[in-house]
């Protein structure tokens, strides 16, 4: 182990943990304005808020009650699908808009731009309304509730009073061996459909593990900022892959509908296969990555 900075702030681990969950709590809440006036940038900010408590309510479940804690994250988890539809929807409206922007004007044929447009302004403006008429309703309410009890009245188990190295560190290296599963399975994986889904999870295990460093990063200092740092990059790179999957499933469907309404395809045919050379080359750049994120000496801080 790397050894603790000064720990004046964080007395114990629950003292860590519980500083994390009430940053987060604040930044949920501080969005919802946003998220109301439809603000994009606020849609992303309360889902990353509502992942980054679901993550530490889940790794660091040790020192947390969990008959207190398990409610809340169903709630943050029904919040963040719903924040999630929203924000796909934009994101993959800006995404198709990069696609078109590298097609010659000659081999845009039909309504593409329209069509594409209203269809993720459509998926937007549904999403939307259903995250606003959620944050109107008791759910919402009952959500706020949890996360205020959450930090009045702690829901810390008796391993909170323990050293951050005896119980935490074990949990973050626990995420970066998930990572790096995670990542050897889905490498196992010939290309296609399941190869996809086994990148998408090995994305959500690396959030896992940048999270989780970073809550640790107050007492750990640059070696646990260098690992959230890493895992974020496989982070990013498979998430741009995974919106770019998205892209082409939209892209499938529209050409199917252009057909029906007597409209010539071509023009998604040919987005379809940028988007998964695109994707192709994001892969090409993976291995190097996961090996920076999940290599032993990375994770000799944790032991």
């Amino acid at each position: 182990m790397a050894g603790l900075a000064p720990e004046e702030a964080y007395p114990d681990a629950g003292g860590l943990v519980l500083r994390r969950l009430a940053d987060q709590a604040a930044q949920l809440a501080a969005q919802e304005p946003g998220v109301r006036a439809a603000d994009p940038d606020a849609v992303h900010d309360m889902r990353v808020a509502t992942r980054r408590l679901r993550s530490a309510l889940g790794t660091f479940r040790p020192v947390l009650l969990r008959a207190r804690t398990d409610p809340l994250r169903d709630s943050l988890r029904q919040l963040g699908r719903r924040l999630g539809q929203a924000r796909d929807a934009d994101v993959s409206r800006a995404g198709l808009g990069d696609l078109l922007a590298e097609v010659p004007a000659g081999l845009v044929i039909g309504p593409v731009r329209t069509r594409l447009d209203a269809d993720r302004g459509s998926a937007y403006d549904a999403a939307l309304t259903r995250v606003v008429e959620d944050l109107d309703g008791p759910d919402w309410a009952a959500l706020r509730a949890l996360l205020a009890d959450l930090v009045a009245d702690p829901p810390l188990a008796p391993a909170a009073s323990r050293d951050v190295d005896e119980v935490l560190l074990p949990r973050v290296d626990r995420a970066f061996r998930r990572l790096s599963r995670a990542w050897r399975s889905a490498r196992a994986e010939q290309s296609g459909a399941q190869r996809d889904t086994a990148l998408h999870e090995t994305r959500k295990e690396a959030r896992q593990a940048r999270y989780a460093a970073e809550t640790l990063a107050p007492v750990i200092g640059q070696d646990a900022v260098r690992s959230a740092r890493a895992a974020e990059q496989v982070q990013g790179l498979l998430g741009s892959h995974q919106d770019l999957v998205v892209l082409r499933g939209v892209l499938r469907r529209a050409a199917v509908e252009a057909q029906l309404a007597g409209e010539n395809a071509f023009t998604y045919g040919l987005l379809h296969e940028q988007a998964r050379v695109r994707a192709l080359e994001l892969e090409q750049q993976l291995p190097r990555l996961a090996r920076r994120a999940t290599r032993p000496g990375r994770r000799a801080w944790m032991r």
